[in-house]
């Protein structure tokens, strides 16, 4: 009998230019100085979204409104097993994102994501995006 992944939830969150929030993982810590896209595990009982407004405020100190999935990745298989990635679109709903670890925080537009060493399991995104978003102008998006 195979276990089941271990699922993980990321954030894209946008600002008001259209641009989508990265962040890089922190030194000393597995995968350091990668670029990845905001969240975590899903702990046991908890949903998807709540994992995401938890990892939110713990790593980035604000709210986010957790929206519609965006997309559905199989990650790499790790030392826990194989990965599910739910990619899910958030909202700013309160405070501004700001590294409660110490790493670096980035707002990126699609076409702009190539430039930074993504985690290979978020590899595949901004190619999506720009496939999405063909006419993408920063600063032009509807409100």
């Amino acid at each position: 009998m195979s276990t089941p992944p271990v699922t993980v939830a990321a954030a894209l969150i946008c600002d008001e230019d259209g641009r989508i929030l990265l962040a890089r993982r922190p030194h000393g810590g597995p995968l350091a100085g990668k670029w990845e896209f905001p969240g975590g595990k899903v702990e046991p009982g908890e949903s998807p979204e709540a994992a995401l407004e938890r990892e939110c405020r713990e790593e980035l100190g604000c709210e986010v409104e957790v929206g519609r999935i965006y997309h559905v990745l199989p990650g790499p298989s790790g030392p826990g097993g194989r990965i599910l990635l739910l990619f899910y679109r958030a909202r700013l709903t309160g405070g501004a994102p700001r590294s409660m670890e110490g790493n670096d925080l980035a707002w990126a537009a699609p076409g702009q994501m190539g430039d930074y060493d993504l985690l290979d399991a978020d590899r595949a995104l901004p190619a999506l995006f720009q496939r999405d978003f063909p006419h993408f102008v920063p600063g032009k998006q509807a409100r």
